[in-house]
């Protein structure tokens, strides 16, 4: 089987959709044909093997929106002809910007099928916007996509309930299946911590208990009240705060954090390596403040360590986070709710080992290698048809 994944950004740039089109594009090159189409990470396109899979990269320019990130405005001038060279069977996008939009609607004339990841929720591109324009950008967007996926897309795989729902909310008629992104348990567990860990990375020997923060540092990921958490929190001076991350709010949290002995910050930090899940074994408790999670691959992962999660009571986050039983749901987005929330885990030993217990316990159906059969059923499914 030859399959060919679309996606206007990928690695080098880190993100929950970028890690998760590379595990699958690994996992499927194992023993099928893969490609990658994406977008070129600096200005001129380079393209480059990893592993069993190749990565075809498009002349691209900044994008607006997010300066972290390029498109590939001129994609209609080359992805038809990559589709004709590769010959794919499934065409698999994860996103509807210019590579996946005319990459699915040559697929729609040539009669491949063409599977969609839906990887945010439906009102994403307005994070990036004024106030002002946010609702006007939502509903345009909104009716762009379930256009472009009622009439381009054979298969929707949504990662969670919260997804499909929203999707169905804006009048998309394509088949919808749920498929979690997963967690890989070969590489997240509970591990022991040794010295040489705590002494690569300059980490507290004698710590108080710790808070993990893993997440991109831009404004779309709730970034101010993270910054207004953590200063309150190292404010205590009775609990550590590890972030991993970065982003375009870094050098905010550089500045103000750099000197304080309660906060360290790691910016490159590799998604999918025992580095990282060390961290998460180090660590006592995980704060997510983001507010639009279609799944979050990071609280799969600190789950699957065994972390208690403190989190929003919003997106796909409570599919995974049980209010006092694998953790808390801060139901109002304030600081001051999110602090108080992380306090009284930190202050009951019984309520943190219980939140220990049953968050190993509920990520057992998130096992990547359950999604990786599922997927591959989809495209077994559509090849038969």
């Amino acid at each position: 089987m030859k399959i060919l994944y679309l996606t206007e950004i990928f690695l080098p740039h880190i993100s929950g959709y970028t890690i998760h089109v590379d595990r699958i594009a690994k996992h499927f090159s194992k023993t099928d044909k893969v490609l990658v189409a994406t977008s070129s990470d600096k200005f001129l396109p380079k393209n480059e093997t990893v592993g069993n899979y190749k990565i075809v990269r498009l002349f691209s320019l900044a994008n607006p929106f997010n300066v972290n990130t390029n498109l590939s405005y001129l994609a209609a001038l080359k992805i038809n002809k990559i589709i004709q060279n590769f010959k794919p069977d499934i065409i698999h996008v994860h996103d509807p910007a210019f590579i996946s939009f005319f990459g699915s609607k040559f697929a729609k004339q040539s009669n491949i099928p063409v599977v969609y990841t839906q990887h945010a929720n439906s009102s994403f591109p307005s994070n990036f916007m004024p106030d002002i324009f946010k609702d006007l950008m939502a509903s345009i967007y909104q009716k762009f996509i379930s256009k472009f996926m009622n009439e381009n897309c054979d298969i929707i795989i949504s990662p969670s309930k919260y997804i499909k729902q929203d999707l169905l909310n804006i009048g998309v008629k394509a088949d919808i299946q749920i498929i979690s992104n997963g967690v890989d348990f070969n590489i997240f567990k509970p591990t022991k911590i040794e010295n040489d860990f705590v002494e690569k990375y300059n980490l507290w020997k004698n710590k108080l208990p710790t808070l993990l923060c893993v997440t991109r540092l831009d404004k779309d990921k709730n970034i101010d009240i993270l910054f207004a958490v953590v200063k309150k929190i190292a404010q205590q001076k009775n609990i550590n705060i590890i972030i991993i991350g970065n982003g375009e709010k870094y050098d905010l949290f550089e500045t103000e954090f750099e000197s304080n002995e309660y906060v360290k910050i790691y910016p490159r930090i590799q998604p999918n390596s025992s580095d990282l899940n060390l961290f998460y074994n180090y660590s006592d408790v995980l704060l997510m403040t983001s507010t639009i999670e279609a799944q979050s691959l990071v609280t799969m992962e600190a789950m699957a360590c065994g972390l208690p999660i403190v989190a929003y009571n919003g997106g796909a986050l409570p599919e995974l986070v049980k209010n006092n039983q694998n953790g808390i749901l801060v139901y109002n987005n304030t600081p001051d709710d999110f602090v108080n929330s992380i306090n009284k885990i930190f202050l009951n030993k019984d309520i943190l080992n219980q939140y220990i217990e049953e968050s190993l316990n509920l990520i057992q159906i998130h096992d990547i290698n359950s999604s990786y059969e599922q997927i591959k059923n989809v495209y077994q499914s559509l090849l038969t048809k």
